[in-house]
């Protein structure tokens, strides 16, 4: 059955069909609302605006018929049913007086439907025919009797006794539901009946408590119309109520269980649940906590919801360590009594643990600026720790520094951190104790750490001298003091630097440390002496700056800086300068310097080797032409040959060309000065001159008649750079010129 208006209005159009209302409404359209310049409107559609859309029409229905309309669908059908001819356009629709339902995407009444119902509605004139229209249904009358009416005890039966008739000269009998309304009450709704042959006899026990009247409302049917009884006074006291504490949590998984112990700072809900002792209706009014009999502070006084119940919005996390005892009264109302709970709700706080740490160096300098810090943790929703931190050396209390100012994360961490300036602790290692010591709600914590107390040192620079030529010997000096007296003397080892650059190190010896350089580069340098420290004594550091100036140099210049070669086998020369500055008056002996770079079959040369300051040396380069053989030429043969043989000279010429000629012609030399001795092995003779000229095909002989070249000779190269290194003392510079063979 349908006990809702069935109209559709936007509730299955919305976007999907750009059918909505238009909304202003800041918070979802970035803070502003109807700006028409920028379109910051909200369109809403569907259900979730049609519903509130129709109540606010059926609001103007009221209104117009300053009466109640109870099930507006017998209105509503009606009127659907007599307007349809007139909706037979969308102009008609919105000009029409009597054109009420239409179709939102043609403008036509379509009828009923399922999807859609009656359709929409044009509200001006629904408000105008409504009033029309319901005087069209038969007049009723009803009628109202309750008995008692006075003494009543709130949750106790009333007898009730309702009549509807029709009004002569109309007949029929009405039927449907009755209503009891309270004319005082919030909610003036107290009860309905269904109408059994047009009467109800029955009874209630939910009348309110109070003194007011109550009417009997027939709201009417498809053929009568509404009426109301007259008043019918009552009185109704109010009935003895009771209180139940509880406390409950919400758990780690978001359940929400029984609160019975928990450390300081846990979420804790206090709730009261009020019921009279009939069970009809709910209270109402506020409720009081209490804990341990003392009201909290702050004062927690919550009203009752529609179900009878107090809970706070937000979680309680300041309960105090210890036993607790919660318990709550309420205030009444009209239809029930003060009450106050008998059973109270027991729950203990434990101390939230912390922890200790220290947040420092473990070493601390001796003298007035012992400094020790430490930092105090805990994880509570509660307000922070309170108190202090006592810091011992052993078993001697040092001294106690109050806690700071907190810090707390979203998930509840909390950080303190205390500061402790002390003289007391002793040189050497000392085993430091910081103890929390606690309060009400923060349990007790404490750590340990072995400090090793240790005196500032001061460390001094000198040079001397303070000012020195480039290679010239400094001596740094770097003296290492205590700034507490009676304390021994600084040991182990200063290093020196300047920039990136060391400069060495040394240990101190009575509190003194020294090196000597040459090392320091030209220029204004920053001098560094850093002091290690040791087992009783901190590092130190101090800087001076040391004057270098440039020393005694030679520079060398090249004319013409390219030398080039015209062809291999030939020279060229260039003149080398020598320059001197700052002083320098040394020759430069070219006999020592070395040349590289140069390419292969050259060489070079100066002249003269030794030159002064402000001479020239002439540098020849000398290169070598590519060389060949003298071809030999097969015809000549002299009277120690043999036809068909090669000479005695071809035979040397190719011989000396062959790797192992030599020693092949000293064995034809024995066999041939044995064969006229020993005439059985006058055949080894052309056997051993056939191996030669086998070896000496075997060489490449041939038949040609020239030699390749033996030696190629000096490489062309084009702007080749050759490098000379020219030393002088201690002084050793490098100098390039190009070289080219054409």
């Amino acid at each position: 059955k349908r006990d809702i208006p069935d109209v559709a209005l936007f509730a299955s159009a919305g976007f999907y069909t750009d059918s909505f209302y238009i909304v202003c409404e800041a918070d979802l359209t970035d803070g502003v609302s109807c700006d028409g310049q920028n379109g910051e409107f909200l369109g809403v559609g569907g259900t979730s605006a049609s519903a509130p859309s129709f109540a606010g029409i059926m609001a103007m229905v009221d209104q117009k018929t300053a009466s109640r309309q109870g099930n507006a669908n017998y209105v509503l059908y009606n009127l659907a049913a007599q307007s349809g001819a007139s909706c037979t356009s969308a102009s008609a629709s919105l000009t029409s007086s009597t054109c009420v339902f239409y179709d939102i995407t043609t403008g036509t009444n379509a009828g009923y439907d399922l999807a859609t119902g009656l359709g929409s509605v044009n509200a001006a004139n629904l408000v105008r025919s409504w009033s029309t229209f319901f005087a069209g249904f038969k007049p009723s009358a009803t009628t109202l009797a309750l008995s008692p009416i006075s003494g009543i005890v709130h949750g106790t039966p009333v007898n009730v006794t309702i009549g509807v008739s029709a009004v002569a000269p109309a007949t029929g009998t009405p039927t449907g539901n009755v209503a009891l309304l309270a004319a005082t009450s919030i909610d003036p709704g107290i009860a309905a009946f269904p109408l059994t042959a047009a009467a109800v006899s029955s009874t209630t026990d939910v009348l309110p408590g109070g003194s007011y009247n109550v009417t009997a409302h027939y709201p009417g049917d498809s053929v009568f119309g509404a009426s109301d009884s007259s008043p019918v006074a009552v009185t109704v006291t109010p009935e003895p109520s009771t209180v139940a504490v509880s406390v409950i949590t919400v758990s780690s998984n978001g359940n929400v269980e029984p609160f019975t112990s928990g450390a300081y700072g846990s979420t804790v809900f206090p709730r009261a649940d009020v019921a009279g002792d009939s069970h009809n209706g709910f209270p109402s009014g506020n409720v009081t906590f209490k804990d341990n009999n003392q009201a909290l502070s702050p004062a927690l006084t919550l009203p009752l919801n529609s179900q009878g119940n107090a809970l706070p919005t937000n979680p309680i996390f300041t309960f105090t360590a210890g036993s607790h005892s919660l318990s709550a009264t309420y205030a009444g109302d009209a239809s029930f009594n003060a009450s106050a709970s008998t059973a109270p709700a027991a729950f203990t706080i434990t101390q939230a643990p912390t922890t200790v740490t220290f947040n420092s160096s473990t070493n601390v300098l001796i003298g007035p600026n012992q400094t020790i810090n430490a930092v105090l943790g805990a994880v509570s929703c509660g307000n922070p720790p309170t108190g202090s931190i006592t810091f011992l050396s052993g078993s001697t209390t040092v001294g106690t520094s109050p806690l700071g100012p907190v810090t707390i994360s979203q998930l509840c961490t909390m950080v303190q951190s205390v500061s402790l300036n002390t003289t007391a602790l002793s040189l050497g290692m000392n085993t430091v104790t910081a103890k929390y010591n606690g309060d009400t709600n923060y349990a007790v914590s404490s750590a340990v750490e072995i400090v090793d107390a240790q005196i500032h040192s001061s460390t001094a620079l000198t040079a001397s001298p303070s000012s020195i030529q480039q290679g010239q010997s400094v001596t740094l000096t770097a003296t290492v003091t205590s700034t507490q007296g009676g304390t021994p003397t600084p040991t182990g080892t200063v290093a020196f630097v300047s920039g990136n650059l060391s400069l060495g190190s040394a240990p101190l010896s009575n509190g003194v440390a020294q090196v000597t350089t040459t090392a320091l580069p030209a220029g204004t340098d920053a001098v560094t002496a850093t002091y290690s420290g040791d087992v009783n004594y901190v590092s130190s550091g101090f800087n001076i700056s040391e004057q270098v100036n440039p020393g005694p140099d030679f520079s060398i210049t090249f004319a013409p800086a390219t030398v080039t070669v015209a062809s291999p086998g030939a020279s060229a020369s260039t003149m080398v300068t020598v320059t001197g500055t700052n002083g320098f008056n040394a020759a430069i002996n070219f006999a020592t310097a070395t040349v590289s770079g140069l390419p292969s079959e050259s060489n070079f040369s100066f002249s003269p080797t030794s030159v002064p300051v402000g001479s020239s040396s002439k540098m020849t380069i000398t290169t070598t032409a590519p060389s060949q053989l003298v071809p030999a030429h097969r015809s000549s043969i002299g009277p120690l040959s043999r036809p068909g043989l090669p000479t005695a000279k071809q035979l040397s010429e190719q011989l000396a060309l062959h790797p192992f000629g030599l020693l092949l012609f000293l064995l034809a030399g024995v066999l041939l000065a044995t064969q006229f001795r020993q005439r059985s092995i006058r055949w080894l003779a052309p056997m051993v001159l056939l191996a030669l000229l086998v070896a000496n095909a075997a060489c490449g002989g041939g038949g040609s008649t020239t030699t390749p070249p033996a030696n190629p000779g000096t490489p062309m190269v084009q702007n080749q750079p050759v490098t000379i290194t020219v030393t002088s003392g201690a002084i050793t510079h490098t100098f390039t010129f190009t070289l080219t063979v054409n």
